[in-house]
């Protein structure tokens, strides 16, 4: 048997027979493999030919320290599956091999039994394998659009190329195991930990200051953009908090030109007086896409329509994806742009005659593929570029709508690997009535960033939109009302992307200082390496929740109340017994109120108004160690530091018991503060004895045990810091 180890345990591998072992604890899962792979491919003569792993001839084995090949042929096929160990996971590769060119509709790279509970999976999610209380492993191949399905105990994992080949490459299979019985989180552990680390952004979006898709306006035009950008400076130079981006979004193309040149009518001496107005006031400029140019008005491309009766281009059609590349790098050369926001992508298509499957998942492959090696162009070009993808880049366009029960999973993990965010839905109020529009608008934000995390997409990975105003139809006329909440929540949402759209105009100097404290939030949080995390509550049934952005000892946590009373909304920290919290509300409903830090244990009570919210900064810190011990003999004297203490506390036996005294001061014995008679808590004498003494500090410095008794005496000693 071939055996590879990995950092978690090992991958014994024969043709039929797969285990794979958790070193910690022992577990395995068994794979009976039906087929290696099952090839589909379309014959001349028009027909589908199945060819499965199962009835082709091993011809070849081969295996090293890290690695085991199995190599089948059949006819003038030959396919070599090869497993390796890759950290701490296991990577299985298949290779195909043609004597002619040959059209590959599918492929099946997973078709075993396993002895595990399966549940998960779908499109671009990971297969775990376990009951949900005690899982094991994760698997899947991992690609956005990849089909990894199953029916009972059985694994079916499908990629759809529809392309010719003499050498296909399929996509990578990969298993990981853990032992915490908790492999939601090994996952997203382990995606994490591919992922490069994104810079913490602050960008200006104009989005709102401007509605193009109203009759009314007001429109996008070069004279709003230089005013506007002189808004953004004075407001940065107000608050001292500087925008990294100017992010202008859409309608600033010509029509019929594939966002290749600006529109002649409202920029008619092109966009450069803005772009170097952006790069004066120390931000870099970026732009709006929509990649299947649906709002681009095109003509003459209509073989290219995807038949979605939405004006949409194929992306899997080569010449789309070229028109929107080349789009793309003529804006990066001419205009610098640093920062694409993509809207609106339809991965899928229905035109029978582009060569690709019409099925709505098989159609995707081919455009994601498009779309990746897009990416990777854009970024080789401008290694700066970040990626903002917006509305399409979900399983289905159902999920950016209402927040209701649905089958699967509103987006892919695997995603994070190719942008930089993935939006979470543009700001819509939520399935909950209430007078408060703009709160409102906020749950419904939430409750699309949890479907997004119950998706296994990071959180760090999610653009939330951020914190719109403006008097335009896309904010619901709501001005400023979204400005503090929103503000808030874009921090602690965890995206380490600060964004504020629209029309700052309405801000006053209050709500300047507002955003430069915010700021200095989001500032220290991203300095410090804290980490989002969702805490209890969904509001998708309308239950009070929250955010955390920490680390192990400090954070901020925020809780967010939909319901139409006060509620008090309990913060939970597993300190022990030598740990406490220190606590305190500074926000509450947008008013800045920084109240007195207080003292708490394992739970901190946060006060929540209506419909309203509270921000509290939070650290824990260590109240002491457990007593230490040390004998005293006669004429021994002992000393304590106690500058940092706020109290003392002293217990007292001899041979072994307890030594009880009136007064708790074992005969002989002597205890002096800074040179003085310490004054214990004890006053009066206590007719049964005691064992200990107790002595509240305030500035004082050092603790004296000075001991002139005969017999030896134990002492235990415990200083309470300060907090």
């Amino acid at each position: 048997m071939n055996e590879i180890k990995n950092e978690t345990g090992c991958l014994y591998a024969e043709r039929d027979m797969l285990v794979f072992r958790e070193r910690v604890t022992g577990k395995a899962v068994f794979f009976s493999v039906t087929d290696p792979f099952v090839l589909y491919v379309e014959e001349s003569d028009g027909y589908t030919r199945v060819l499965r792993g199962g009835e082709f001839s091993l011809v070849g084995e081969k295996s090293d320290e890290n690695s085991v090949e199995f190599i089948y042929a059949q006819g003038d096929t030959e396919a070599a599956v090869r497993f390796s160990a890759l950290g701490r996971v296991f990577v299985k590769n298949v290779t195909f091999r043609f004597g002619r060119q040959t059209f590959v509709k599918r492929v099946c790279l997973e078709n075993s039994s396993v002895n595990a509970a399966v549940r998960r999976g779908g499109e671009g999610q990971p297969v775990f394998l376990g009951d949900g209380k005690d899982d094991f492993m994760w698997c899947g191949i991992e690609f956005p659009a990849a089909q990894n399905g199953y029916e009972g105990s059985s694994l079916c994992f499908t990629q759809s190329p529809f392309e010719k080949y003499t050498e296909f490459r399929a996509l990578p299979v990969v298993y990981g195991m853990g032992c915490s019985g908790d492999i939601f989180n090994e996952f997203t552990d382990y995606l994490n930990g591919k992922l490069p680390r994104v810079k913490p952004l602050k960008i200006y979006c104009d989005w709102g200051l401007h509605d193009d898709l109203s009759a009314e306006g007001p429109f996008l035009t070069e004279e709003m953009s230089l005013k506007n950008v002189e808004k953004i400076s004075e407001f940065m130079k107000e608050t001292g908090a500087r925008f990294d981006y100017y992010l202008m979004d859409a309608y600033w193309f010509e029509k019929n030109a594939p966002y290749t040149s600006f529109s002649r009518s409202s920029f008619p001496r092109g966009n450069a007086a803005v772009v170097k107005a952006v790069e004066n006031a120390g931000m870099k400029f970026g732009l709006w896409f929509d990649i299947n140019c649906i709002h681009a008005g095109m003509t003459g491309y209509e073989e290219l329509d995807t038949a979605l009766g939405n004006k949409s281009l194929c992306f899997s059609c080569k010449r789309t994806a070229e028109l929107m590349t080349q789009a793309i790098l003529k804006q990066i050369r001419e205009c610098g742009i640093k920062m694409i926001k993509l809207d609106f992508a339809y991965f899928e298509c229905k035109n029978p005659d582009h060569g690709h499957s019409t099925d709505t998942l098989e159609s995707k492959e081919r455009s994601v593929r498009n779309f990746i090696e897009m990416i990777s162009v854009l970024k080789k070009a401008e290694p700066e570029l970040k990626v903002l993808c917006y509305n399409g880049w979900t399983t289905s366009l159902d999920w950016l709508g209402s927040i209701k029960k649905r089958a699967g999973y509103a987006v892919s993990p695997y995603w994070a690997e190719y942008v930089d965010f993935i939006y979470c839905g543009d700001p819509r109020p939520a399935e909950i009535a209430s007078g408060n529009t703009a709160a409102s608008l906020v749950w419904y934000t939430d409750s699309m960033i949890r479907c997004f995390a119950e998706s296994a997409l990071p959180l760090t990975r999610i653009d939330d939109h951020g914190t719109m105003l403006g008097g335009t139809t896309t904010i619901y006329h709501l001005g400023k009302a979204l400005f503090r909440e929103g503000t808030v929540l874009n921090v602690m949402r965890g995206g380490g992307k600060l964004f504020l759209y629209g029309d700052i105009s309405g801000l006053d100097g209050a709500d300047a200082e507002y955003w430069k404290f915010v700021n200095g939030i989001f500032d220290h949080a991203c300095e410090n390496g804290f980490y989002p995390e969702l805490l209890r509550g969904d509001i998708r049934i309308g239950e009070p929740y929250g955010y955390s952005l920490r680390s192990e000892k400090e954070g901020y946590s925020v809780i967010v109340n939909p319901l139409k009373k006060d509620v008090v909304y309990t913060l939970s920290f597993p300190c022990g017994n030598y740990a406490k919290t220190i606590a305190a509300a500074i926000i509450k409903d947008g008013e800045i109120i920084e109240r007195e830090e207080k003292v708490f244990g394992d739970a901190v009570p946060v006060n929540v108004s209506a419909e309203g919210f509270t921000l509290v900064k939070w650290k824990i810190v260590p109240c002491g160690a457990p007593f230490l011990k040390t004998t005293l003999i006669k004429g021994e004297k002992l000393s304590f530091n106690v500058k940092a203490a706020q109290y003392i506390e002293f217990a007292f036996t001899k041979n072994g018991s307890p030594e009880r005294t009136p007064f708790g001061l074992p005969e002989g014995m002597t205890v002096s503060i800074d040179g003085k008679p310490a004054v214990s808590t004890i006053e009066r004498p206590v007719w049964s004895g005691v064992s200990w003494l107790h002595y509240d500090l305030s500035e004082n410095t050092a603790v004296t045990l000075e001991y002139g008794g005969e017999d030896a005496v134990t002492v235990k000693y415990h200083a309470e810091e300060k907090l």
